[in-house]
């Protein structure tokens, strides 16, 4: 049966080295990659500021499991075809990971500041002593609510994580604390 599909590929050296690399031939694999180099550079290159090393890897491997999961059997879609989608689909990918991994740097760069100016991030700026006072003192006026969002808040985790943590919505959790916010304003400003 393959040997009559192989008949209807137009390059049928392709369908054997596709061949090899599914039977676990490292060779075949290292012709596969010489061979779609320069479209793993073209696809690589459309990626503005890429670490092209990292995403040749990744390419590099995409190509692998696209000639692993090839349907040598079937003749509808051309290998190199198949291979450029499952390259670029995993390109993209890793460029979204590397936007959230940047994006959830920046939120708590930003909640960092943010605690920082309204008073809540205390434990950077003062003394163990002062600090374990000042925390009691905050404690005091918020609800068992807010003193448990407090506290996940306080070790740094990100409104998502307090959500699990308390499980309860982003909404309810983000409300809580900038009821907090506005408590720790009223203790270190009681005159506004």
């Amino acid at each position: 049966m393959a040997e009559k599909k192989k008949e209807t590929y137009k390059d049928e050296e392709l369908f054997d080295i596709v061949a090899d690399v599914q039977s676990g031939n490292d060779e075949g694999f290292s012709i596969l990659k010489a061979r779609y180099a320069p479209l793993i550079r073209s696809l690589v290159r459309s990626f503005e500021g890429a670490a092209e090393e990292e995403y040749i890897r990744e390419a590099e491997s995409a190509l692998l499991k696209a000639a692993v999961r090839f349907d040598l059997t079937q003749s509808e879609v051309a290998f190199g075809l198949y291979a450029k989608v499952c390259i670029r689909n995993a390109l993209i990918s890793l460029r979204r990971k590397e936007m959230s991994k940047k994006r959830r740097a920046e939120r708590k760069a930003t909640n960092i500041r943010q605690r920082k100016s309204t008073g809540i991030y205390v434990a950077e700026a003062r003394d163990d002593a002062e600090t374990e006072k000042l925390i009691e003192n905050i404690e005091k006026v918020l609800s068992p609510y807010e003193r448990r969002i407090f506290r996940e808040y306080m070790a740094d985790k990100t409104v998502e994580e307090i959500s699990l943590a308390v499980e309860k919505p982003k909404k309810s959790v983000n409300n809580a604390i900038y009821r907090i916010k506005e408590k720790v304003k009223a203790l270190e400003f009681p005159d506004r």
